[in-house]
């Protein structure tokens, strides 16, 4: 039997990064697990997220053992998964953060567009990436310096729009606009999308924006994830199986996180 991978988020956002997942890494079956019960998290507070985090985790742990759990949620990610290590310190676990730094590389003015929970630790986070850029260009015998702006956005509400009209996002466009058409003069020139929902309205945000670069970090958690994982070399077919829960187990809306992967992959 191949080992397993769980994946888990609040919600449907996830599924984005589970899908980089699937083009990459083989010899390993996934469980996505959406967080119903709990959801939305983007307005929780630190101590709550942990406890959430606990109590999903040890349920993951408990019925699926896996030998990785990616947390495939920023909120979740900045708040609990040092926690979350520390806690089960037999699985590994990666996680994803706000693609700040490839923003910042890239260079120009940034929107970073998250939930309050994970603005929180925006800060912090951004003094971190500066650390590092600075001795990346040092070490180069460059003096790493920027200009460069960037707008903090945190939107309570707008992963909750997706979920709810994610068969037709162009519903949300009226919502985008009232909140991030005031910053179409600010010469913005990256988006850093801070919640993997968010990743749902690339088309949406590009047509509201025109010629902006949008940053995830699905693809460098797929990356990461498989670093660290022990290489099947005999498995060399992807002929992994995915299982999609939900922990009220919503039959109906187990059914929807399939069809919705079904239509992220294929797009």
């Amino acid at each position: 039997m191949k080992k397993r991978i769980v994946v888990i988020d609040s919600g449907i956002g996830g599924l984005f990064v589970l899908r980089e997942m699937d083009k990459i890494i083989l010899g390993y079956d996934f469980v996505y697990m959406a967080d119903n019960i709990h959801a939305p998290y983007g307005n929780k507070s630190k101590a709550l997220l942990k406890k959430i985090g606990e109590e999903v985790v040890c349920g993951a742990i408990k019925k699926y053992s896996p030998e990785m759990i990616v947390i495939a949620c920023n909120t979740l990610t900045v708040n609990a998964i040092n926690f979350l290590r520390n806690k089960f310190k037999d699985v590994v676990f990666v996680g994803v953060e706000p693609a700040i730094k490839q923003a910042k590389i890239y260079g120009g003015n940034t929107i970073v567009l998250s939930t309050p929970s994970t603005q929180k630790n925006f800060k912090f986070l951004e003094k971190k990436i500066n650390k590092q850029l600075q001795k990346e260009y040092h070490e180069e015998g460059v003096k790493y310096k920027s200009e460069d702006k960037i707008f903090w956005i945190a939107d309570a509400l707008l992963a909750n729009k997706i979920e709810e009209n994610f068969e037709n996002l162009d519903v949300v466009v009226p919502y985008l606009e009232s909140n991030l058409l005031s910053y179409k003069d600010c010469n913005i020139d990256n988006l850093v999308l801070g919640c993997t929902h968010y990743l749902a309205l690339k088309k949406q945000l590009k047509n509201l924006f025109g010629d902006v670069s949008i940053f995830d970090g699905s693809l460098a958690v797929a990356k990461r994830a498989k670093s660290l994982l022990k290489a099947n070399k005999e498995n060399k077919k992807n002929n992994k199986q995915i299982k999609f829960i939900c922990t009220n187990r919503d039959r109906e809306y187990e059914n929807k996180l399939k069809k919705y992967y079904n239509l992220i992959k294929n797009n």
